[in-house]
Order: structure tokens, then C-alpha cells, then sequence
């Protein structure tokens, strides 16, 4: 059984921006190195060690760096228009799209309409596109779900999955930060604007400045540089992007992880510090996945004023918070963490449609009978 795992990495266009694909062209190194970061390649990994699939094809619509490569033990292509990947398929593939464009309708009607298709889409709009099988949601309540609509779609409860290999606890990190302070990477760049709000509140009610560090693009979008430049006498250290291996410092050296934006698609932000025992704040529950603001011992909401921000930030990082880093490790691993959560699941849905290789009403009536009995 092949699992075709897509997604669309689209960038800025440069010279062209749909450029000619030569499927035997090595693929740009970067984009590899970054999906092995990620959450699902791990769980792609531990599905072909235990042999629950016996492979993965990774294929990846972009506008840059273009051929076929190793995607970590995966054979992957990175094409400039989805179709083209139309020769590779086979027969009997299962499809894993996440997030996905307009543009794939038609790829979706041409092909694979009586295979098992699976998306993740963070309940975006295309959640509701009529072909899907599976759909994977980790936004709706988790009371709501499971549940098979009248079209034939499945919705399940899903974890985004956090790289262990990657966001761990560090036993002997030293704190140096008070704040790291995160916003949506989709889109709510306003979120950074508010947290500086927030921190010159601070100064101003209390004469001293929290030690802050804000990695990320924060030059995109809504651009913060201006306002923390007219503030000279905060202490914030903007890194710009980082790889993912600094991430983990970072967040194991912050006293407290503060995301003042929406949640956009759920977020990586605030999974990411969870996962490394550093706990968060966050303005709003509003798309951010139950895990992060569910368990009020290691994770706050903001209310919307400014002035009780300050207060909250005064609270949260005027006392040592050890013991409370390893409460949320645990409650991390525990609800979303891929040992535990989210492997048990690929791994049961895997092996019912390799039991079941057509997605037919009695079979997704049968899945969805197992999934409630756990």
C-alpha cells in the first residue's frame, strides 16, 4: 500500500512562476530538509518501520527548485503544476492532501474519484469540497467529532503532529528570556503589533523591561519593525527566521511562550513550546487546537486590554516555573503528542483501508464505527 502525500509550497514568483519541470532534475535541497522536520515525516517514518504501509510518495507543487529527490527515506517530487504528477500515480494509491488550492479541483475529479482521499485543512473551506473520504479536523470541538455527513465525508478529530525529534524538553537548558514572543505564521502578523503593545505597557506600569525574543519573519505582512524602533527602551531581540533546531533553544531558554494573534490554522507556534515544557499565554482560543488552552494549569488567555496584559506578563514571569515545564511536557505528550496520539491513529486508518481499498459508504460506516470504540 502507497500513501501520496501532498502539499503546496508556492513562493514569491521570481524570473518565471510556473517554470519547466525535468522530472529526473534534482530537487531544491531545502524543501527536503524541511518536510523532515516536520511532524508527519516522522509518522511517516514510524508507519514504514512497523510496515503498516510499504511506501510514501511526497509531492510537493512549487514554483522553485523543481526534479524528484529523497524526502528522508521518501522518494518525493516537487512539481510546478499538480497534474504533472498525474503519470506517477498508481491505481490503488491512497491520496493525503493537506491544505491544497482551486487549482486542484480538476486533478481531483480526473483522477482517484473511487480511491480513498484524505485531506487535512485546518477546517478551512476546501474541507468542504464533496470528493473527500477523510477529513481531518482539529479546530471543531472535540465533542463533535466523529461524525459521517450526508455527502459521505468522515470527519475525525486529528493532533497536528510536532516533531519529537525535533521540540523536546532540554534537561540542562538555562532560561535567558522572559518572553518569546510567536504570531500566526499564515497570516495575523497584528499579533506581534499587540504583544509590543503589551510589553511597552509593561515598561510603563512597572520602570523595567522584560527580556524578550521575537523569531520569525516579522518584516511580513503587518511590519513590526517601526513600532518596536520608536520604543529604544524595550529589550526585544528579533532574529528573523530561524531553522527549527533554534526554535528549540529559544523556546527552551523562554520563561514563557506569548502568542497575541489568532490562531490562523492552528498554529504551530504554541504546540512547538508545549512540546519543549515552555508554557504559553494566548490572546484567544479562536483556531487554536484544544491542546493549548484546554489545561488552565500551563496555559493562559489574555483578555483584551492592554493595561491587563501588562499584568498578566508581571504575573506569569515573576516566579520560577520548573516544575511547571514538566507538567506541560507530559500534558503535551499525553493529548497531542505522536507516540501516544497521533501514530495510534494514522496507524489504525492505514490499516482499515488497506482492509478496505475502496472508500464505499459501508466501509466509511465501518471506520467510523471503529473510531468511536477507540
Amino acid at each position: 500500500m502507497r500513501v501520496v502525500f501532498f502539499y503546496y509550497a508556492k513562493h514569491q514568483a521570481i524570473a518565471k512562476s510556473n517554470p519547466s519541470w525535468d522530472p529526473k532534475a534534482p530537487c531544491a535541497e531545502g524543501v527536503r530538509l524541511m518536510f523532515q522536520e516536520e511532524g508527519l515525516h516522522n509518522v511517516f517514518k514510524k508507519l514504514l518501520q512497523e510496515k503498516v504501509i510499504d511506501e510514501v510518495l511526497v509531492v510537493v507543487e512549487s514554483n522553485r527548485g523543481t526534479g524528484v529527490g529523497d524526502f528522508g527515506g521518501m522518494k518525493g517530487y516537487i512539481v510546478p503544476e499538480i497534474w504533472q504528477i498525474l503519470p506517477y500515480l498508481r491505481e490503488d494509491d491512497i491520496l493525503f492532501i493537506r491544505g491544497g488550492f482551486r487549482s486542484w479541483h480538476n486533478f481531483l475529479i480526473e483522477k482517484h474519484m473511487h480511491k480513498w482521499k484524505m485531506l487535512y485543512a485546518a477546517n478551512t473551506g476546501r474541507s468542504r469540497w464533496k470528493w473527500w473520504d477523510i477529513v481531518l479536523d482539529d479546530l471543531q470541538p472535540v465533542q463533535k467529532l466523529p461524525y459521517l455527513e450526508s455527502r459521505g465525508r468522515l470527519f475525525l478529530h486529528y493532533e497536528k503532529p510536532i516533531n519529537p525529534d525535533i521540540f523536546y524538553k532540554e534537561p540542562d537548558a538555562k532560561i535567558k528570556y522572559d518572553v518569546c514572543l510567536g504570531a500566526s505564521h499564515v497570516h495575523d502578523k497584528k499579533g506581534q503589533w499587540l504583544g509590543i503593545k503589551a510589553l511597552r505597557e509593561y515598561y510603563y506600569t512597572y520602570g523595567k523591561n522584560l527580556r524578550v525574543i521575537m523569531p520569525g519573519g516579522g518584516g511580513r505582512g503587518v511590519n513590526t519593525t517601526p513600532m518596536y524602533k520608536t520604543i529604544p527602551k524595550l529589550d526585544i531581540i528579533q532574529t528573523g527566521f530561524v531553522a527549527r533546531p533554534e526554535l528549540r533553544r529559544i523556546l527552551n531558554a523562554s520563561k514563557l511562550f506569548c502568542h497575541f494573534g489568532g490562531g490562523g490554522q492552528n498554529d504551530r507556534g504554541p504546540l512547538e513550546a508545549m512540546a519543549c515544557g515552555c508554557p504559553i499565554a494566548i490572546k484567544t482560543p479562536h483556531r487554536h487546537g484544544r491542546v493549548t488552552w484546554e489545561n488552565k494549569d500551563i496555559s493562559y488567555v489574555f483578555n483584551n486590554d492592554i493595561h491587563d496584559m501588562a499584568l498578566d506578563l508581571h504575573h506569569l514571569t515573576s516566579y520560577p516555573n520548573g516544575s511547571l515545564r514538566d507538567k506541560t511536557v507530559n500534558w503535551f505528550q499525553q493529548t497531542s503528542g505522536i507516540d501516544n496520539v497521533v501514530y495510534p491513529q494514522f496507524k489504525m486508518l492505514f490499516e482499515f483501508m488497506n482492509k478496505h481499498p475502496k472508500p464505499t459508504l459501508e466501509a466509511k460506516k465501518g471506520l467510523l464505527k471503529e473510531v468511536q470504540n477507540g
